[in-house]
């Protein structure tokens, strides 16, 4: 079992599987938005102090957070795992090995009136791959880009299930 969820589970701050909705929530509210809040306020004191020590504190603090997360969602029944896999499968639709396409998203971007800089280009492996990025250095979506559907991965949420099994086998694997 994952660390990260053990401490979950073994202090309390778990869910468990009977929770309705509501408390679901409330749940996530009471515990997460405050830690994410006070990640973000320790990421820019890191940034401020340029401290790689804080900002490895900082990233773990987040990987703790976002597995105890990640159980919550699980015990309701969200296929995170999936999720994420189709999520990664998805961002690579944003970057081509195609040149001619690339300048066919950077021409689209500039007419559509996008907060495109560039077209950047990497070398790896023998092959070149290009994207878009906006002026803040972050990939953004080339005009054909069709967003990720997570329908699937939430069919099997349910609230409220008493003895619900829940597969802890699944957090065995460390981030």
């Amino acid at each position: 079992m994952n660390k990260s969820v053990e401490f979950a589970i073994k202090s309390g701050t778990s869910i468990s599987p009977e929770i309705t909705q509501d408390e679901f929530f409330e749940k996530m509210e009471e515990l997460s938005v405050k830690l994410y809040e006070e990640a973000v306020i320790e990421f820019q004191e890191a940034l401020n102090e340029q401290s790689v020590l804080k900002l490895l504190d900082v990233l773990c603090d987040c990987k703790v957070y976002l597995a105890q997360l990640e159980h919550s969602l699980q015990v309701i029944g969200a296929d995170t795992v999936g999720a994420l896999k189709d999520v990664e499968e998805n961002n690579l639709t944003k970057i081509t090995s195609s040149q001619k396409l690339g300048v066919k998203w950077l021409e689209k971007a500039l007419y559509d009136g996008k907060p495109v800089d560039k077209l950047s280009s990497v070398h790896l492996e023998g092959e070149d791959w290009y994207c878009l990025h906006n002026f803040d250095g972050k990939v953004i979506k080339p005009y054909d880009f069709q967003s990720v559907d997570l329908t699937q991965r939430v069919a099997k949420v349910s609230f409220d299930e008493p003895g619900r099994d829940i597969d802890h086998s699944i957090y065995a694997n460390e981030w």
